[in-house]
């Protein structure tokens, strides 16, 4: 019996997955640096605040004003009566005023970070947290997300995968063939319903 939905939040939420490349572009850093402050960042390898000031503000202007929400999330949010716990591999300082900028927050029973929990996706110890502190099984959840990569582990333990295919090279990588692949996020309920059935 599925009992909650466990969704990433950049390219599912937010319509934008990475915004490196045009960050770098925007502001003149090398992106393969700040790609690498990122990883570092994401992991809680540095701090929140060496990461972000290492990109001018105007940089992080741009960033916060370039990310708009995922069309047809609002629906499935309106719809669905599951618990969602959004996971995301990310940097707080960064997550947190995306996700109050897209007027979001109210619809996750709690928020896992990389950057807290010192643990990424694809890593299935990420998952393992998750579950323990959610008490639940894997079985019992669905996880939606835009990487394949990031579905390799849930699937092979036992969760529904929901694959956000955004039509792009980026997200494609992963030896997985998910439960569902939807791009139109309005067709979310249909599937998650399918698999509660």
């Amino acid at each position: 019996m599925i009992k909650a939905i466990l969704m990433d939040f950049e390219g599912v939420v937010s319509k934008n997955g990475s915004l490196f490349n045009e960050l770098a572009t925007f502001v003149h850093l090398s992106k393969e640096e700040l790609k690498e402050q990122y990883q570092l960042a994401k992991i809680g390898k540095i701090s929140n605040d060496e990461y972000m000031n290492h990109v001018p503000q105007k940089g992080w202007d741009w960033y916060f004003n370039y990310t708009t929400i995922h069309h047809g999330i609002q629906e499935f949010f309106k719809e669905n009566t599951l618990p969602i716990y959004l996971i995301s591999n990310h940097v707080s300082k960064l997550l947190h005023p995306e996700i109050d900028s897209l007027g979001v927050r109210e619809n996750f029973k709690e928020i896992f970070v990389s950057d807290k929990l010192q643990l990424a996706k694809p890593d299935k110890k990420f998952y393992e947290f998750v579950l323990n502190k959610t008490k639940l099984n894997a079985n019992e959840v669905i996880i939606i997300d835009d990487q394949k990569r990031n579905l390799v582990i849930p699937k092979i333990m036992g969760m529904k995968t929901i694959w956000v295919n955004n039509q792009s090279n980026f997200g494609t990588e992963g030896d997985v063939t998910p439960d569902a692949e939807t791009y139109n996020l309005s067709k979310l309920n249909e599937i998650v319903k399918g698999f509660c059935e």
